[in-house]
């Protein structure tokens, strides 16, 4: 399950269409594609692997009420301790410090690519044909709430686990929506796909209230499930079996629906952005050269 989740976050990521769009061709965005999933395969092994010597060589603190309880994400530096005693590792050699100055320029060079690609898809949508000076503000705007962010010291994998788990409830109905053909397009709306996303997140809260439930406190367990379950899940893999299951069935619910009123009662219902196209502002934000939206 946890392989979805990051695959719906690459899905979602103008990092990796950037270079889909900057490749020179067919050719060569399949051989850059087939090489960076054969480097990030021998990336990720080594780095689980790793994971799994520092169980092997017992300096892994599985009690997480303990003082010296191992922060899952840190395994890789206790391969690197210079002692097998408990706690996190601190660098202390020259490879210690070596593998800190790869993970500093792996988290920079992959927060370059979102600010550039961020910065490129505002600036197409919204700055079409003004002068560069208008981008390169916008890349600095954008860096403002991410240093806010830094700064207050907030666990930043909760942040990441707030997107992968909406990308996981919204990859499988944008996925569907490349099945290219006319009883695809006729199944697979924007309206089912913006349904099953909405079940997908709704499902997801319910879960995470269902989990944490306390019949003492309904608003306290709605707010603690809905918390847990968005942000304090530690990646749990049922929460994100939970997101693609319900956002299929959710599109499966809509088509069934559809479907139904289509051919019993003739009924066909618009699509939703042609519904929100009355509301001020919105042919800017849709951008108005889109083509119309398919119906319901």
């Amino acid at each position: 399950v946890m392989p979805m989740s990051l695959l719906s976050a690459t899905v979602f990521s103008e990092a990796m269409w950037q270079r889909v769009w900057a490749s020179e061709g067919r050719a060569a965005l399949q051989v850059g594609g087939v090489i960076g999933c054969v480097a990030t395969i021998i990336v990720v092994f080594l780095s689980g692997f790793a994971g799994l010597l520092a169980v092997w060589g017992n300096v892994i603190d599985w009690d997480m009420t303990s003082p010296t309880f191992t922060n899952p994400n840190l395994y890789l530096f206790q391969v690197l301790k210079d002692n097998d005693s408990l706690g996190e590792a601190k660098v202390s050699s020259w490879i210690g410090v070596f593998v800190v100055i790869l993970a500093c320029i792996m988290n920079m060079s992959a927060l370059d690519s979102f600010q550039n690609g961020l910065a490129a898809t505002l600036t197409a949508h919204f700055l079409k044909g003004r002068p560069i000076i208008f981008a390169r503000v916008m890349v600095i705007v954008i860096n403002v709430p991410i240093i806010a962010f830094a700064l207050d010291n907030r666990n930043v994998l909760s942040l990441f686990l707030v997107t992968n788990m909406v990308c996981t409830c919204c990859t499988v109905p944008v996925m569907m929506g490349l099945w290219d053909s006319p009883l695809g397009r006729s199944l697979v709306t924007e309206s089912s796909m913006v349904f099953s996303c909405a079940v997908a997140i709704l499902t997801v809260c319910a879960y995470g209230i269902g989990n944490n439930w306390n019949p003492d406190d309904h608003l306290g367990s709605i707010a603690t499930g809905t918390t847990y379950a968005w942000v304090n899940n530690q990646y749990t893999w049922d929460y994100f079996l939970v997101a693609v299951c319900a956002s299929i069935a959710g599109m499966l619910l809509w088509i069934i629906v559809a479907q139904v009123l289509k051919r019993l009662l003739g009924f066909e219902g618009v699509g939703i952005s042609d519904l929100l196209r009355h509301i001020p502002g919105f042919s800017l934000l849709a951008d108005e050269r889109a083509a119309p939206a398919a119906g319901a």
